[in-house]
Parts: C-alpha cells; sequence; structure tokens
C-alpha cells in the first residue's frame, strides 16, 4: 500500500465548501463523465470514466462517497488506477477559509515514487480545480 497525505486552504467557508460539494459546479476536468449509481442521505456511488495517468486513454471507476458534514467525506475506489483506494477528506473551519486535509492508502500498482507523483498530481489538480470553481457558489 502506498499511503498518502496532503493538505490545503480552500478560499470558502466550511457552509459554501459543502455547498460547492453537492452543486452542479463540484466539476473536475480528469473525469470525462459520470453516472449516479445510488443516493442516499450520506452516501453516493458514481460510475466515472476518468483519464489514465497517460492523460490520454480512459478506464472506468467506481466511486462510493460517505458524507459526514461539516466534518469530511471518505472515498472508496473500485477499478481503475485507484482500485482499492480508501481516501478520507477533513475539513476544519478557519473563519472564511477552510484547512483540507487529504489522508489516504493506494494499494501499489507501479513503482512507488510514480505512483505517489500520480496521486499527488490527481489530487493537488482536483484541489486547485475546486478552489477556482468554489468562487461561482453564492
Amino acid at each position: 500500500m502506498i499511503h498518502y497525505k496532503s493538505d490545503g486552504i480552500l478560499d470558502a467557508t466550511i457552509d459554501k465548501v459543502w455547498k460547492y460539494l453537492l452543486s452542479d459546479d463540484h466539476k473536475h476536468n480528469v473525469f470525462t463523465k459520470g453516472l449516479v449509481l445510488s443516493e442516499s442521505e450520506n452516501q453516493f456511488t458514481l460510475e466515472v470514466e476518468a483519464l489514465g495517468l497517460d492523460g490520454k486513454t480512459t478506464e472506468r471507476w467506481t466511486a462510493t462517497h460517505r458524507l459526514n458534514p461539516p466534518d469530511g467525506f471518505e472515498t472508496y475506489i473500485s477499478g481503475g488506477m485507484f482500485d482499492g483506494a480508501r481516501v478520507k477528506h477533513k475539513y476544519t473551519p478557519m473563519g472564511s477559509q477552510t484547512k483540507v486535509e487529504l489522508e489516504g492508502d493506494f494499494p501499489q500498482r507501479t513503482d512507488e515514487s510514480t505512483q505517489w507523483k500520480a496521486i499527488d498530481d490527481f489530487y493537488t489538480t482536483m484541489f486547485n480545480e475546486d478552489n477556482a470553481n468554489i468562487k461561482r457558489v453564492k
């Protein structure tokens, strides 16, 4: 397993973060298609088509998100390059900003440094997209 840990600051209150996460504005360029398979009060499962590590080919994943607002959520991934991964997102309110802490375990698929970089690139890109997209939420 490869253990990954990262953090950052979103330029939004915790309330705005959750409003964004559950809105149509919550989009990421790495996902080319998405379909909600199931949904309940605190959990939803998506089937997504995502760009592979090469940035050209696509692969299908199923991601189950267990929500625990306002504290964060957990994601379980099956399929694709992160098959078997479990990732926790923790949110800490900081006035007009929100600290995001991400920690996860990913089954090793290639050499550790290559895979760690792929994980870091993936989540850094998603974080940067979130910080840009969240500005559209009223």
